[in-house]
């Protein structure tokens, strides 16, 4: 039977064909899987301490989305402009000062979401190692501070306070973060606030801090502030006491927080309080837990209240005065049974 010329297909014909068709279905299969690996990378790919650097710098930008660790090679500069900067992707990314550099200094707004900052270190006036601020409204959630330092320089009184944070005569909240390993040559091992300054910490961790004057995680002086539903544990100072947090002439609540193997040189092995006829005013709240906290004198290795004369009434407790607890004033400077300003 005849057959038309090109209507043949032979045995070879039918292997060249099939070639042809399996390399044309197999050129966009791969080119799929390439997109499809490249989806699959993650956006931290490439990012790094130029890319941060860049936006910080720039003055125009007011979000800063941190895709990836940054390893810093110098100091921050300071912030002249309001900032965001929000830690992206599940694993939270990490701004490292490598135990040379400081972190931020701004008197303007700043907001911080899930970003940890690691190893800072300063020795300037202030203190703050990982963030200074002077501004308004500062907003830190979901945050960790790792390992940085407050340290003195010899001629500035106020250097070396606050390990890791320092505020001041400013408004601020801190909600669900975590201050490990954080250290102060001066006062408050990871945070420290003064002169008017009005905040909140809620639902955050305070672990092996250290300062060698008071407040082994916190000093609060001369400010306003309430510590609701956070822990303290194994704290320590080395100076005038507070192995956990000191609040002089401040006003401070302290309500469902526990307070575990905290160790005080001075008095107060959890908590110190001061007050004089410049101000001073604290209400322990229901909800604290104590155990495990040490100080020198036995007695204070909760709590120990200091009252100067002039103070008047300083200090209440809603309940009654846990055990270990050391009053140092004059009658009526402390009360039983008042609630007032606490959580309902």
């Amino acid at each position: 039977m005849a057959t038309l010329a090109g209507e043949r297909v032979g045995r070879g014909g039918q292997q060249g064909g099939a070639a042809r068709c399996s390399a044309t279905v197999v050129a966009p299969l791969a080119t799929i899987a390439v997109l499809v690996l490249l989806a699959l990378v993650p956006a931290a790919y490439g990012y790094g301490v130029k890319e941060f650097m860049r936006d910080y710098k720039n003055p125009s930008v007011s979000r800063i989305q941190v895709s990836g660790n940054v390893i810093l090679t110098s100091n921050l500069p300071r912030l002249e402009r309001n900032l965001t900067i929000v830690g992206a992707g599940r694993k939270r990314p990490v701004i490292d000062g490598q135990n040379k550099y400081s972190g931020i200094a701004t008197s303007d707004v700043l907001v911080v979401r899930n970003v940890e900052f690691r190893n800072f270190v300063t020795r300037e006036g202030s203190g703050g190692g990982a963030i200074k601020s002077f501004g308004d409204n500062n907003k830190l959630e979901r945050c960790v501070f790792r390992n940085n330092k407050a340290l003195s320089n010899g001629s500035d009184s106020d250097a070396g306070d606050g390990g890791a944070i320092s505020f001041y005569g400013n408004t601020w909240t801190i909600t669900n973060c975590e201050f490990i390993g954080n250290r102060a040559d001066g006062v408050g091992g990871a945070l420290w606030t003064l002169g008017e300054s009005s905040g909140r910490v809620t639902g955050s961790v305070f672990k092996n801090n250290y300062s060698k004057s008071r407040g082994g995680a916190i000093g609060f002086r001369g400010s306003f502030a309430r510590v609701d539903k956070c822990t303290f544990e194994g704290n320590k100072e080395d100076g005038e006491g507070g192995g956990a947090l000191s609040c002089s002439r401040s006003a401070c609540y302290i309500s469902n927080t526990a307070f575990r193997n905290n160790v005080a040189k001075g008095d107060g092995g959890a908590i110190r309080f001061f007050g004089d006829e410049e101000g001073g005013f604290g209400v322990l709240c229901k909800g604290n837990t104590f155990s495990g906290n040490k100080a020198t004198n036995s007695s204070s290795s909760n709590i120990y209240i200091r009252v100067d004369e002039g103070g008047g009434l300083s200090w209440s407790f809603c309940a009654k005065a846990p055990p270990n607890t050391f009053i140092d004033g004059p009658s009526g400077s402390t009360k039983n049974g008042d609630c007032k300003g606490c959580p309902k």
